[in-house]
């Protein structure tokens, strides 16, 4: 079942992923560290951020930081 959220997230490859695996916002967030902010565009993600995104969900950069 989606989520609904007052902010459109960012990234749509990285809310398909989630949404495929089972994760919430909240949880995905558990899993990779940082705050949310980056998710809806608010701010940058760290490089932490980031190099766990990428372990977690087995993407490149560039699939999983594409803008939609």
């Amino acid at each position: 079942m989606r989520e609904e959220y007052k902010y459109k997230f960012l990234f749509p490859a990285i809310e398909k992923w989630m949404q495929e695996h089972g994760y919430t916002r909240k949880s995905f967030l558990r899993e990779v560290g940082g705050g949310g902010q980056w998710m809806i565009g608010f701010c940058n993600p760290s490089y932490k951020v980031i190099r766990n995104v990428l372990e977690l969900t087995g993407m490149t950069f560039e699939e999983a930081f594409r803008e939609g």
